[in-house]
Protein backbone atom coordinates (compact mmCIF):
# COMPACT_ATOMS: atom_id res chain seq x y z
CA UNK A 1 0.00 0.00 0.00
CA UNK A 2 1.19 3.49 -0.81
CA UNK A 3 0.59 7.02 0.24
CA UNK A 4 1.32 9.94 -1.61
CA UNK A 5 -0.53 12.67 0.56
CA UNK A 6 -3.43 12.77 -2.04
CA UNK A 7 -4.65 9.19 -2.31
CA UNK A 8 -3.90 5.78 -1.39
CA UNK A 9 -3.56 3.14 -3.58
CA UNK A 10 -2.73 -0.34 -4.08
CA UNK A 11 0.24 -2.18 -6.19
CA UNK A 12 -0.46 -5.38 -7.46
CA UNK A 13 1.96 -8.07 -7.37
CA UNK A 14 0.81 -9.60 -10.77
CA UNK A 15 -1.38 -8.59 -13.61
CA UNK A 16 -4.91 -8.45 -13.92
CA UNK A 17 -7.06 -7.62 -16.49
CA UNK A 18 -9.96 -4.96 -16.69
CA UNK A 19 -12.98 -6.03 -15.10
CA UNK A 20 -10.72 -8.77 -12.56
CA UNK A 21 -12.16 -9.68 -9.22
CA UNK A 22 -9.07 -8.73 -6.49
CA UNK A 23 -8.74 -10.66 -3.29
CA UNK A 24 -7.98 -8.64 -0.02
CA UNK A 25 -6.82 -10.60 2.62
CA UNK A 26 -7.77 -8.87 6.26
CA UNK A 27 -5.42 -10.65 8.44
CA UNK A 28 -5.60 -13.57 11.13
CA UNK A 29 -7.88 -11.59 13.15
CA UNK A 30 -10.89 -13.10 15.51
CA UNK A 31 -14.03 -13.71 13.53
CA UNK A 32 -15.86 -11.83 16.10
CA UNK A 33 -13.99 -8.98 15.63
CA UNK A 34 -13.87 -9.18 12.09
CA UNK A 35 -17.96 -9.25 11.92
CA UNK A 36 -17.71 -6.21 14.44
CA UNK A 37 -15.48 -4.53 12.13
CA UNK A 38 -16.28 -4.81 8.90
CA UNK A 39 -19.74 -5.72 9.00
CA UNK A 40 -20.23 -8.93 7.41
CA UNK A 41 -19.31 -12.59 7.96
CA UNK A 42 -18.20 -14.54 4.93
CA UNK A 43 -18.87 -18.41 5.73
CA UNK A 44 -15.72 -19.46 3.38
CA UNK A 45 -13.47 -17.79 4.46
CA UNK A 46 -10.72 -18.40 7.07
CA UNK A 47 -12.01 -18.18 10.39
CA UNK A 48 -9.93 -17.72 13.81
CA UNK A 49 -10.63 -17.38 17.53
CA UNK A 50 -7.88 -15.26 18.93
CA UNK A 51 -7.01 -16.79 22.56
CA UNK A 52 -5.39 -13.30 23.04
CA UNK A 53 -8.33 -11.66 22.40
CA UNK A 54 -10.68 -14.21 24.62
CA UNK A 55 -8.91 -15.85 27.88
CA UNK A 56 -6.67 -13.97 30.36
CA UNK A 57 -4.56 -15.71 32.95
CA UNK A 58 -3.43 -15.19 36.72
CA UNK A 59 -0.80 -15.48 38.75
CA UNK A 60 -1.25 -15.42 42.31
CA UNK A 61 1.36 -17.23 43.95
CA UNK A 62 5.31 -17.47 43.65
CA UNK A 63 5.33 -20.44 41.46
CA UNK A 64 2.54 -19.17 39.25
CA UNK A 65 4.85 -15.94 38.93
CA UNK A 66 7.51 -17.84 37.54
CA UNK A 67 5.05 -19.14 35.02
CA UNK A 68 4.38 -15.76 34.25
CA UNK A 69 8.23 -14.86 33.51
CA UNK A 70 9.19 -17.84 32.16
CA UNK A 71 6.16 -16.79 29.30
CA UNK A 72 6.78 -13.35 29.14
CA UNK A 73 9.90 -14.16 28.02
CA UNK A 74 8.72 -16.16 25.16
CA UNK A 75 5.46 -14.19 24.22
CA UNK A 76 3.99 -10.95 23.75
CA UNK A 77 2.20 -10.54 26.68
CA UNK A 78 0.16 -7.79 28.05
CA UNK A 79 -0.24 -7.81 32.40
CA UNK A 80 -1.22 -5.59 35.03
CA UNK A 81 0.05 -5.55 38.44
CA UNK A 82 -2.86 -5.73 41.56
CA UNK A 83 -1.72 -4.45 44.81
CA UNK A 84 -2.26 -7.73 45.96
CA UNK A 85 0.53 -9.37 44.00
CA UNK A 86 -1.79 -10.35 41.52
CA UNK A 87 -0.68 -10.32 38.05
CA UNK A 88 -3.47 -10.63 34.92
CA UNK A 89 -2.32 -11.32 32.02
CA UNK A 90 -2.80 -12.51 28.84
CA UNK A 91 -1.65 -13.21 24.89
CA UNK A 92 -1.06 -10.53 22.68
CA UNK A 93 -3.90 -10.13 19.98
CA UNK A 94 -2.71 -12.21 16.53
CA UNK A 95 -0.81 -14.95 17.92
CA UNK A 96 -2.50 -17.83 19.00
CA UNK A 97 -5.57 -19.23 17.35
CA UNK A 98 -8.27 -21.99 17.51
CA UNK A 99 -8.12 -22.59 13.33
CA UNK A 100 -11.21 -24.32 11.85
CA UNK A 101 -10.47 -28.13 13.26
CA UNK A 102 -7.71 -27.05 15.40
CA UNK A 103 -5.47 -24.65 17.49
CA UNK A 104 -2.00 -23.80 15.52
CA UNK A 105 1.05 -24.21 17.19
CA UNK A 106 1.65 -21.16 19.05
CA UNK A 107 -1.44 -22.01 20.76
CA UNK A 108 -0.44 -25.24 21.46
CA UNK A 109 2.91 -23.70 23.16
CA UNK A 110 1.30 -21.25 24.94
CA UNK A 111 -1.12 -23.52 26.62
CA UNK A 112 1.45 -26.21 27.31
CA UNK A 113 3.83 -23.53 28.74
CA UNK A 114 1.03 -21.81 31.24
CA UNK A 115 0.32 -25.83 31.73
CA UNK A 116 3.43 -26.92 33.81
CA UNK A 117 2.36 -27.84 37.27
CA UNK A 118 5.73 -28.23 38.94
CA UNK A 119 9.11 -26.47 39.51
CA UNK A 120 10.95 -29.71 37.46
CA UNK A 121 8.67 -29.48 34.93
CA UNK A 122 8.98 -25.72 34.50
CA UNK A 123 12.94 -26.42 34.66
CA UNK A 124 12.71 -29.09 31.75
CA UNK A 125 9.86 -27.83 29.61
CA UNK A 126 8.16 -30.90 29.72
CA UNK A 127 3.96 -30.87 30.64
CA UNK A 128 2.03 -33.79 30.92
CA UNK A 129 0.07 -34.51 28.52
CA UNK A 130 -3.66 -34.68 30.44
CA UNK A 131 -2.74 -31.91 32.17
CA UNK A 132 -2.01 -29.76 28.27
CA UNK A 133 -5.78 -31.37 27.56
CA UNK A 134 -6.95 -29.98 30.64
CA UNK A 135 -6.24 -26.74 30.32
CA UNK A 136 -7.09 -26.59 26.59
CA UNK A 137 -10.23 -28.21 27.49
CA UNK A 138 -10.75 -25.79 29.80
CA UNK A 139 -10.63 -22.69 28.01
CA UNK A 140 -12.28 -24.41 24.87
CA UNK A 141 -15.64 -24.69 27.15
CA UNK A 142 -15.22 -21.11 28.56
CA UNK A 143 -15.63 -20.15 24.85
CA UNK A 144 -18.52 -22.57 24.37
CA UNK A 145 -20.23 -21.35 27.31
CA UNK A 146 -20.09 -17.89 26.46
CA UNK A 147 -21.81 -18.70 22.84
CA UNK A 148 -25.58 -19.38 23.09
CA UNK A 149 -26.85 -19.72 19.58
CA UNK A 150 -28.55 -22.27 20.62
CA UNK A 151 -30.89 -20.31 22.53
CA UNK A 152 -31.81 -18.41 19.57
CA UNK A 153 -33.41 -18.68 16.18
CA UNK A 154 -31.82 -16.85 12.67
CA UNK A 155 -35.64 -15.76 13.02
CA UNK A 156 -34.96 -13.37 15.86
CA UNK A 157 -32.13 -11.64 14.09
CA UNK A 158 -33.07 -8.38 12.22
CA UNK A 159 -32.35 -9.65 8.52
CA UNK A 160 -29.02 -6.76 8.45
CA UNK A 161 -27.84 -8.78 11.33
CA UNK A 162 -28.07 -12.50 10.44
CA UNK A 163 -24.09 -12.62 9.46
CA UNK A 164 -23.58 -12.41 13.37
CA UNK A 165 -26.38 -15.31 13.91
CA UNK A 166 -24.32 -17.15 10.93
CA UNK A 167 -20.75 -16.42 12.94
CA UNK A 168 -22.05 -17.96 16.17
CA UNK A 169 -23.10 -20.77 14.61
CA UNK A 170 -19.17 -21.41 13.12
CA UNK A 171 -17.62 -20.20 15.96
CA UNK A 172 -20.07 -22.75 18.32
CA UNK A 173 -18.26 -25.98 14.95
CA UNK A 174 -15.10 -24.08 15.32
CA UNK A 175 -15.16 -24.96 18.85
CA UNK A 176 -16.69 -28.25 18.80
CA UNK A 177 -14.32 -29.59 16.39
CA UNK A 178 -11.17 -27.81 18.35
CA UNK A 179 -12.70 -30.08 21.80
CA UNK A 180 -12.53 -33.14 19.29
CA UNK A 181 -8.72 -32.20 18.37
CA UNK A 182 -7.85 -32.19 22.17
CA UNK A 183 -9.89 -35.44 23.26
CA UNK A 184 -8.09 -37.25 20.22
CA UNK A 185 -4.83 -35.43 20.75
CA UNK A 186 -2.53 -38.89 21.83
CA UNK A 187 1.33 -37.57 21.58
CA UNK A 188 1.95 -38.49 18.33
CA UNK A 189 4.81 -36.68 16.67
CA UNK A 190 3.06 -33.65 14.34
CA UNK A 191 -0.04 -33.53 16.51
CA UNK A 192 1.34 -32.42 20.20
CA UNK A 193 5.28 -31.20 20.55
CA UNK A 194 7.23 -33.85 21.79
CA UNK A 195 7.72 -31.76 25.24
CA UNK A 196 4.14 -33.38 25.92
CA UNK A 197 4.96 -36.92 25.69
CA UNK A 198 5.81 -37.43 29.50
CA UNK A 199 2.85 -39.69 31.73
CA UNK A 200 1.38 -38.04 34.23
CA UNK A 201 2.57 -39.74 37.67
Amino acid sequence: MHDDKDRVFLVATVDYKEGDQIWINYGQKDLYLHAIDYGYFDPDGNHFIDLGLRLSQAANNDFQRKIFDYVATKYPILHDNSNDGLIRYKLSKGIAFLLDHAPNMRAIDFVRDISYGTEQELLYKQCPLPRFKNRMLQYINVLSAANNIDDFSIEGFPEKLRYFYHMLEKEKSMLYRNKEWVLMANGEPGIIPPQLLIEEN
